[in-house]
């Protein structure tokens, strides 16, 4: 009996949680970019299923960092932005970070940058929504392209650049990038949790005398 409680609780929790990959431009990656400050704002589009609101934490990026000795004290600013018009990176949501071009993990050779995020709330099911890289100094930062949309997400999303909205085609491809999400726990695993909890406590109940 004991060990059925613990295997219902594992189960709960093993599968409460729908982890996948909601975006991910990093399987063809070009090893060129281009420079933040000097081409940008730059920005990807990727969109949400029709599954319940998700969120994701982990946000990867293909950057390099180019005269890093004259960059001290630059830096670039990571947000996420709504749409407008359908194809058109709108409005700020939400600032997720900022990389400093002298940040130990960037060098000189394009590599995925790994940034962790909190949404403050959860995306809307079926949106389409925006990462944007921009900064107000003159920084060495250069984000790395895809030679395709043959990515997870990738194929019918935009890129974006000062020069305009260009839509992803299997001979140009987006930014490089890579969005991890989780979605919300199922009520089938609700259920299975609350029946493992439940059982776990009958279970450290004192036997009567």
């Amino acid at each position: 009996m004991k060990y059925l409680a613990v295997a219902v609780v594992s189960l709960a929790f093993a599968t409460g949680v729908q982890a996948d990959v909601l975006y991910d431009s990093t399987t063809d990656r070009a090893g060129a970019g281009v420079g933040v400050s000097s081409e940008g704002p730059l920005a990807n589009s990727f969109s949400t299923n029709s599954l319940p609101p998700l969120t994701f934490n982990d946000l990867k990026l293909g950057l390099n960092v180019v005269d890093l000795d004259t960059k001290i004290g630059k830096s670039i600013t990571v947000n996420l932005l709504g749409t407008v018009g359908g194809d058109m990176p709108g409005a700020l949501i939400q600032q997720l970070g900022v990389i400093d071009d002298n940040d130990p993990e960037l060098s000189g050779a394009f590599s995925l940058y790994d940034l962790p995020v909190t949404l403050l709330n959860p995306l809307d099911p079926t949106t389409r929504y925006w990462i944007e890289l921009t900064t107000a100094t003159d920084s060495g930062i250069n984000w790395e392209f895809e030679n395709s949309d043959a990515g997870v997400g990738t194929a019918g999303e935009w890129s974006a650049t000062t020069d305009g909205v260009f839509a992803n085609t299997p001979d140009n491809g987006p930014f490089v990038m890579m969005l991890q999400n989780i979605g919300a726990p199922e009520p089938v695993t609700i259920s299975l949790l609350g029946a493992g909890l439940i059982g776990a406590a009958v279970l450290r109940r004192p036997k009567a005398k």
